[in-house]
């Protein structure tokens, strides 16, 4: 589910001409960041 929002909010900052350049999902257990895990999104 988060990568299919990460893509979507991705291609609607493009029409912006906004860069991605991190996602991150926080909890009360930490954070997991998809560029820390060098993902290709």
């Amino acid at each position: 589910m988060d990568d299919i929002l990460t893509e979507k909010i991705k291609k609607g900052a493009a029409y912006f001409d906004i860069k991605l350049i991190d996602h991150l999902i926080v909890s009360t257990e930490g954070y997991y960041s998809y560029a820390e895990q060098s993902l290709n999104w």
